[in-house]
């Protein structure tokens, strides 16, 4: 893969990280949406075995179609899952084929794109953190039940001036 390709990466928890070790080789990757009043969020899923991990961006979001755009061209997803536990830092690093197609957001790759406020990135933020994503997700391993679902905000640099920034208004 080129050296510029894009890396997902998510932080494990160490009680989580053992959920790695037992996939047997059992994994997928694939790409969704999520419909919301203010917009669709685009969803990335990555399934090792019976820990899923969700990456969530607004749909619309250029550095995000960026990066399918380079896996599309090398055909692969990089990911890198980090787990530390005090003064030690252990990575995980995998390799997904992309999905074989047209993927499923595709069809919205050009819809509307919100104005980045600190208030858009409090609702993506809210949302992932609020644990709605856990409580409906679903295997995409079939036979392999979920036993383990993290979810990531993916910052990209229109939502950057805002991290430091209170994200509601006073």
């Amino acid at each position: 893969m080129p050296a510029d390709t894009p890396v997902l990466t998510c932080p494990v928890a160490p009680a989580d990280a053992g959920w790695l070790s037992k996939s047997n080789g059992r994994a997928c990757f694939g790409f969704g949406f999520i419909p919301r009043e203010d917009g669709l969020l685009m969803t990335i899923r990555a399934q090792i075995g019976g820990l899923q991990i969700y990456w969530v961006s607004e749909m619309a979001d250029p550095e995000v179609w960026a990066a399918i755009d380079k896996w599309k061209k090398v055909k692969r997803v990089p990911v890198l899952l980090e787990t530390q536990e005090g003064e030690r830092i252990d990575h995980a690093f995998g390799v997904f084929d992309l999905p074989a197609g047209t993927l499923r957001n595709e069809a919205h790759r050009h819809g509307p794109d919100p104005v980045p406020t600190a208030q858009r990135l409090h609702g993506i933020v809210s949302y992932v953190g609020s644990g709605v994503l856990q409580t409906r997700a679903t295997t995409d391993v079939l036979g392999v039940p979920l036993q383990q679902v993290l979810a990531n905000v993916m910052l990209t640099e229109r939502f950057a001036p805002f991290v430091k920034a209170s994200p509601v208004p006073a």
